[in-house]
């Protein structure tokens, strides 16, 4: 197997982090060909670190540090640009993997048209307390059977069937691309995001060839840490949240034909986003294009058969916001003109 690796990691503020992360990347079983540390202005010791642990290891790197910070998603596409080889993987400095993670998913490539292969995360906190495998959370969405196999599947059917729908790859530093697959102008467009750039970046690379495809590895091989101060719990950065995910959903609606089935599981998700998250007159603006396009009306009998029904299914893990919204669809009496701020 000749396939050579450069690794990227995006690095800010995790300093306390980067000996365990950068240990097991010089330690693969099969040895990445570079290490590309790239520093977002860090306000810590980071670069001290990564120099010192880098210093001591045969593997090529480099250590870039920004002058500016410029984003998580930006430094992902910095790294691209800068990987010397045709196979990179963005090794995110706060999580960790197994040893063999490059071994068990380097063989996918074998497959020429295989641009990510990937393999399941375990989600853990700061303090290495587990909190979730990755099946639990594909299981709110999807039948998470699905996942509990290797599989390889068309991108564009990956996209169509179930990324349309959510992001089903919670975790970069759990992926390898084959970087000749990708379009990089396509996956550029991931920078024009703060917190849903992830999402853009996989359909993007997905979608860069019309023959392109996605591997799974259902072994858990990297360990995603989940820490306590989360984009969730801002009001902003959920409003934020809010409208990218209806970003997201309008540039792949229009991008690619999906089924009027699928039209509706995303609606479903729309218009439950819109009640649990912040409205403003930009997001309702962006939920009303996208749902145009899919071709629904926010009529409120619409809202209220497939949200609220939607909503009571998934209660055990939406902590009892179901009558909250109930509260919330009662008292409107006109969905579309209430979606538009005219009452």
């Amino acid at each position: 197997m000749n396939k050579q690796v450069s690794v990227i990691i995006p690095n800010y503020n995790y300093a306390r982090f980067l000996q365990r992360r950068i240990d097991c990347i010089i330690n693969q079983t099969i040895k990445p060909a570079e290490i590309i540390f790239l520093d977002d202005c860090s306000t810590d010791n980071s670069l001290e670190v990564a120099q010192e642990i880098l210093s001591n290891t045969d593997i090529p790197y480099r250590i870039i540090p920004n002058e500016v910070n410029q984003g998580v998603f930006k430094q992902w596409l910095k790294g691209v640009e800068l990987t010397q080889y045709n196979y990179f993987w963005i090794a995110e400095a706060d999580d960790f993997c197994e040893l063999n993670f490059l071994e068990i998913l380097l063989p996918a490539f074998d497959d020429k048209d295989v641009v990510i292969s990937y393999c399941q995360s375990k989600i853990i906190d700061q303090d290495n307390k587990f909190i979730a495998n990755e099946l639990e959370y594909k299981s709110k969405f999807f039948d998470g059977s699905r996942w509990k196999n290797s599989f390889i599947n068309n991108s564009t059917d990956e996209v169509k069937d179930y990324l349309c729908i959510q992001n089903t790859i919670p975790n970069a530093s759990a992926l390898v691309f084959n970087k000749n697959l990708l379009d990089i102008t396509k996956v550029s467009q991931s920078t024009s995001y703060k917190m849903c750039g992830d999402w853009v970046f996989y359909v993007q690379s997905l979608l860069s060839k019309d023959t392109n495809k996605i591997s799974y590895n259902s072994n858990i091989l990297n360990n995603f840490v989940r820490h306590e101060k989360s984009v969730f719990g801002n009001s902003n950065s959920k409003l934020l949240l809010n409208q990218e995910f209806y970003k997201v959903y309008y540039f792949i609606c229009l991008q690619i034909e999906i089924s009027n089935a699928l039209k509706e599981k995303i609606f479903v998700e729309c218009v439950r986003n819109f009640f649990w998250f912040p409205e403003n007159n930009e997001t309702l603006e962006y939920l009303l294009k996208l749902t145009t396009e899919l071709g629904f009306t926010l009529d409120l009998i619409d809202i209220k058969r497939h949200v609220y029904n939607d909503l009571k299914s998934h209660n055990d893990w939406l902590s009892g916001q179901v009558e909250n919204y109930k509260l919330a669809l009662s008292q409107k009496e006109d969905g579309i003109k209430w979606l538009e701020g005219q009452v």
